[in-house]
């Protein structure tokens, strides 16, 4: 599980897997943004469905954690690329911590992976498609998919992280630094960054709480 993935990573991980793993499962986030600025690879849906790997993407997914056999993980600030694991040279300063599941982390883990959206040939086209007629002009940010992938989102709740939220104690406090949870908005007009806060997951889960309380959010 990893928010940015390459596809020369799951190659390293296939070399150093043993021949016996018969279930191998990704999830990425898969943003166009991330694919347009090299962060991710498109292809790795070639890869995965050659090599018996099972591709899921979640486009709000900012974990990054391995899991073996169903009982060991390493959680940490990793991403799948050669720069995150300093695979094949020098690579970014992480941290990891190690740990061995409990009934709880496993079923987490199980909603996860059911709240994300299995990559078929018919989505792998769509994302193929919008990136080939991406207008290199544009602010990447702004490149979006088409409806048909965006109403696929599931929305679940029931795991919700630290940086899903902005690290502020009130929204009317909030400076620059405070902005990171919505990632580099610097350059973005203020209606940009208001259209990348209306998808973020902290957004989603309060307009869902308010819509249980019958509450209506200012886009009703």
């Amino acid at each position: 599980m990893s928010a940015f993935c390459k596809v020369s990573l799951i190659k390293y991980f296939d070399n150093e897997l043993s021949k016996n793993v018969v279930e191998k499962k990704l999830i990425m986030r898969m943003k166009p943004e991330d694919i347009i600025n090299g962060a991710t690879d498109l292809s790795l849906y070639q890869y995965c469905k050659e090599n018996n790997w099972t591709l899921y993407f979640k486009l709000d997914l900012h974990a990054k954690t391995y899991v073996f056999d169903n009982v060991r993980c390493i959680v940490g600030s990793a991403n799948a690329t050669a720069s995150g694991l300093s695979v094949g040279g020098l690579g970014n300063y992480e941290m990891a911590t190690s740990n061995i599941l409990d009934k709880d982390d496993k079923k987490a883990l199980a909603q996860l992976i059911n709240s994300s959206i299995l990559m078929t040939e018919h989505i792998y086209n769509l994302m193929r498609s919008t990136i080939e007629t991406y207008d290199k002009l544009k602010e990447p940010r702004s490149i979006k998919w088409p409806t048909e992938i965006n109403r696929l989102k599931k929305l679940d709740f029931s795991v919700l992280f630290v940086e899903d939220f902005p690290n502020v104690n009130s929204p009317c406090i909030m400076d620059k630094s405070e902005y990171n949870f919505l990632g580099d908005v610097s350059e973005l007009s203020l209606t940009e960054i208001r259209d990348i806060f209306s998808e973020t997951k902290c957004y989603l889960w309060l307009k869902d709480v308010l819509t249980d309380l019958n509450i209506p959010s200012e886009s009703d």
